[in-house]
């Protein structure tokens, strides 16, 4: 039987064990976050690491969670203290991923006409490595703003995304970064642990898509299509006229009113999945209903009972 293990490493200690560690992470999201919890009042050479007036351990320290089975651990989990320590029992830290990073130093900047990487390479803190298509926003003013507000003003205005990946800010309008995408395999009755997955048929899906269209001049173009009672989706496009939109949203349609699963499930701790990964999940009882998706959310809890993720799935990666 494997053994659950686990490393925590934080400023400079190293952690062996804790109680428990919740980790969400998706791309829906500016910012992963962790809160972890160790078994009691954590000391070092007779003094408390966590709470106290002078805590060893302090908001912007770095983390970096570790988890797998006898001793063949991945990253689950890296970032910074985001929060103060209370003196609580057991002891809860609270941290975020790099985004914390861009939450500090408000900034006040004006352009007539600006693209986003000449924006991003303005703003962005120069140990933080970035990546953006050479997008034009047009006028873009800042008051009094932090990175972090800024890039989810790009996600409102501009529908770009922004989510940190190996070690790197991505700045995009799509969900996956090809090249750190990971293939994966799941089948149930085996990895799948258990699951709220519903399997649903092409002609049962009612669907209503508004496609949005950024143009050149900034400017937005906006067409609704698909079924008037079906679940709404949002798809963002850019520099289409109205009648490549009207084509894309049709598309988009066809897309989405897919034969196949809907919801999450759960796994083992390994092997690590990422949001943005493709994940193929078979059913050996009904092997026609093979199919590949996109990862959406993973929720990782390590406690007491061992660790698991809970994988939140998707048919599109745009």
């Amino acid at each position: 039987m494997l053994k659950l293990t686990t490393i925590t490493e934080i400023g400079k200690f190293k952690f062996i064990g804790l109680v428990s560690a919740d980790v969400e992470s998706t791309y829906e999201r500016l910012t992963d976050t962790c809160s972890l919890t160790f078994p009691r009042r954590i000391e070092w050479k007779g003094k408390a690491i966590a709470t106290g007036k002078e805590p060893l351990l302090k908001v912007g320290d770095k983390v970096k969670v570790m988890g797998g089975y006898d001793g063949v651990n991945e990253v689950i989990f890296e970032g910074y203290i985001a929060k103060p320590i209370h003196a609580n029992v057991p002891v809860t830290i609270e941290c975020q991923d790099a985004m914390w990073l861009l939450k500090r130093s408000p900034l006040t900047k004006s352009y007539r006409q600006v693209k986003l990487a000449k924006l991003l390479a303005d703003i962005m803190p120069s140990d933080v490595p970035f990546d953006a298509p050479d997008v034009s926003l047009g006028q873009f003013r800042i008051k009094n703003a932090t990175v972090a507000q800024i890039l989810d003003e790009l996600k409102k205005t501009y529908f770009l995304k922004s989510f940190f990946k190996g070690g790197k800010l991505y700045v995009t309008p799509f969900v996956t970064v090809p090249e750190l995408q990971n293939n994966l395999r799941f089948r149930f009755n085996h990895n799948i642990i258990q699951h709220s997955l519903e399997y649903v048929r092409k002609e049962e899906v009612r669907i209503k898509v508004r496609g949005i269209s950024m143009l050149p001049n900034n400017k937005k173009l906006t067409h609704d299509d698909g079924d008037p009672d079906g679940e709404q989706r949002t798809m963002f496009f850019y520099h289409l006229d109205l009648e490549g939109l009207k084509a894309a949203v049709k598309a988009a349609i066809l897309n989405l009113r897919y034969e196949g699963y809907r919801g999450s499930f759960t796994t083992f701790l390994q092997p690590t999945v990422k949001h943005g990964d493709v994940v193929t999940l078979v059913d050996p009882v009904y092997p026609e209903r093979e199919g590949v998706y996109f990862v959406k959310k993973v929720t990782t809890r390590i406690g007491m009972d061992g660790g698991r993720q809970e994988i939140e799935i998707d048919i599109n990666g745009d």
